[in-house]
């Protein structure tokens, strides 16, 4: 067998091909990040083929436009008094610093953390309940670097807010939606409808973790519609007699 050894043409050749096989595989990901709006109304269900990025609400929304979405958000900082337990669940996540992200609650009196998402959890990672107790609480989001609080006066210059809450538009009952920033950025700017569709590098465009958090029904809720569920085929049999 004869070896043939490799010239500089080749390997510069060889080097060529490789770095445009990555560039076709890696810019085409960045390419479809995706914005709020985006991951609101999109029902492609995928992409990059393997990540969810869509809502769990159907086809409802998918011709909604940012300003629709725009009527769902609150700026809200704190929750409760709550009933004692409640779930979370990652949505979506497009972040260089996913792996190392955390996500949970906060008492704002004592600032003390109790985490509910580390790092490797994802959107596979389904729900996970929590328990904020029924005094009022914050979210915040934990990065090696930094903290970030649902309340603007804990973050860096008092007035940033590094999360956007939305109603859920199915009702209370469905929770709220929680879309992240994880990069400290100047010049954040007013929130609009038109913030709703940024997915730049360069822009707080809210995408790198979006959550769904949901509270559980007080203990009388769940009595009254067990109640009411045994009472159905009750009041069916008296009609059917009558």
């Amino acid at each position: 067998m004869i070896y043939l050894r490799p010239t500089a043409t080749r390997v510069a050749l060889v080097a060529l091909l490789g770095g445009l096989l990555v560039a076709c595989l890696v810019v085409p990901a960045a390419a479809r990040e995706y914005s709020i709006w985006e991951w609101w109304t999109d029902q492609a269900m995928t992409m990059d083929d393997l990540t969810p990025v869509h809502p769990d609400w159907g086809n409802a929304y998918a011709a909604w436009t940012p300003t629709d979405i725009m009527g769902y958000y609150v700026d809200q900082e704190l929750w409760g008094p709550a009933p004692p337990y409640g779930s979370a669940e990652i949505k979506f996540e497009y972040a260089g610093n996913a792996p190392t992200n955390t996500f949970g609650w906060y008492d704002p009196g004592t600032l003390t953390k109790t985490e509910i998402f580390s790092g490797p959890d994802g959107y596979l990672t389904g729900q996970k309940s929590f328990s904020p107790g029924g005094s009022p609480f914050g979210f915040y989001l934990g990065m090696p670097a930094a903290t970030f609080y649902t309340e603007k006066s804990l973050n860096s210059g008092g007035t940033q807010q590094w999360v956007k809450v939305f109603n859920d538009p199915r009702g209370s009952s469905y929770g709220q939606i929680l879309a992240w920033e994880d990069r400290t950025k100047p010049g954040l700017g007013p929130f609009t409808a038109d913030s709703l569709t940024l997915h730049a590098p360069d822009e707080p465009d809210f995408n790198d973790m979006i959550l769904r958090v949901t509270p559980t029904p007080e203990l009388s809720t769940v009595l009254l519609l067990g109640l009411s569920l045994v009472a159905v085929p009750v009041v069916c049999r008296r009609r059917r007699r009558s």
